[in-house]
């Protein structure tokens, strides 16, 4: 009888130590907190969801050369198509607020935003807005890259419409943009203007 317990208790011993998770990978890098104080949400606006809440992203760092200053655009591609880059490249608070009045933008934590709209759908730029069930139905959009030096650059973007040809043929709204700031030798997300 105590000949048919141990292979039963191996079998346990062996699921139990398959259960375990490996530790996290070291903390990825991230910019600076900005220097302004967090400025209170309007009480019209939903309070932020709790960071427990959302599936764990594992960061995934880039290669050296996709951080080099003059390697943005191909940055934010890393960006827009990865959570994993997205998890590693945003800053500890992002700045949230107005196109129009940067200056008066809502500190998020890093934790809690969760607003990052870009992705690439069939080869073309798209709001991946959580709104729309079909893929095939985001709104496309115009994207303008406006580098500022080698410590920011922002992505401009637009719904629009374009020809057979990938023409613009026009705009529909307002603009909006992400800002990127240098923080650890990389890129990181560091504002959300619309």
């Amino acid at each position: 009888m105590k000949l048919q317990l141990i292979p039963l208790a191996l079998l346990l011993a062996i699921a139990t130590a398959c259960d375990r998770t490996p530790s996290a990978p070291a903390a990825a890098p991230d910019a600076a907190p900005a220097q302004t104080a967090p400025q209170a949400a309007p009480a019209s606006e939903p309070a932020p969801t709790a960071a427990a809440s959302a599936p764990a992203v594992q960061p995934q760092t880039l290669p050296p050369e996709a951080c080099k200053p003059e390697a943005y655009a191909d940055f934010f591609n890393d960006y827009a198509g990865s959570p994993g880059v997205r998890a590693a490249y945003t800053a500890h608070t992002v700045r949230v607020g107005s196109l129009e009045q940067p200056a008066q933008a809502r500190a998020v934590a890093k934790a809690d935003y969760r607003d990052f709209r870009i992705g690439i759908v069939d080869s073309r730029w798209a709001y991946l807005d959580p709104a729309v069930t079909d893929p095939g139905a985001y709104p496309l959009l115009d994207l303008e890259f406006k580098p500022e030096g080698d410590k920011s650059f922002r992505v401009e973007y637009v719904q629009a419409e374009f020809d057979a040809d990938d023409n613009v043929v026009r705009t529909i709204g307002k603009r909006a943009a992400y800002v990127f700031e240098r923080g650890n030798d990389c890129w990181v997300l560091s504002q959300d203007l619309h």
